[in-house]
This record gives C-alpha cells, sequence and structure tokens, in this order.
C-alpha cells in the first residue's frame, strides 16, 4: 500500500493491484499472437484464440471475475499500448 499526499495535504492511500500470473501472460501471449490495433481498439487472432479466451472468462461468477480485477488492472497501467486493449 502507497501513502499518496494528494491537494491540500489530505492523505490517500492506494492498494498495488494484485496479478494472476498465468491470466497476466495470457494477456501478453494475446499481444505476441494476434494483430492488435490499438487506433481501432480491434483485435484480430490467425485462430481462436481471442474466442476461446473470452469463452474461458464469460461462465466465471462475479466473484471470481472480481478477484482478477487486478490483473487487468495492472494490464491496463502496462507502458505497452496493445496489452492495455484484449
Amino acid at each position: 500500500m502507497r501513502r499518496n499526499h494528494g491537494e491540500q495535504g489530505t492523505l490517500t492511500l492506494t492498494a498495488r493491484p494484485s496479478a494472476e500470473p498465468e491470466l497476466l501472460a495470457r494477456l501478453r501471449g494475446l499481444t505476441l499472437r494476434c494483430e492488435i490495433q490499438p487506433e481501432s481498439a480491434s483485435v484480430a487472432c490467425p485462430g481462436r484464440e481471442r474466442q476461446d479466451f473470452v469463452a474461458e472468462l464469460a461462465p466465471l461468477t462475479g466473484a471470481q471475475r472480481a478477484a482478477l480485477l487486478g490483473t487487468f488492472a495492472l494490464a491496463l497501467a502496462d507502458p505497452d499500448p496493445k496489452l492495455r486493449l484484449p
């Protein structure tokens, strides 16, 4: 947890998101195998990688999806724009 001093000396605590290494690796793998166009927010894979990935996430319960939010938060903060898109 980090302490940030905001405007006018207020203290804000921000937790660093935790990541699921396997999910983050799968996201990184998609950026290598698929053609990702950040400008148009499109993902085109040579096979069914994107559809299979979505199909794995779809049946998860709300609690299971919530547990993955830290991983997606890290991906969205990654300097690689292709990782921020899938």
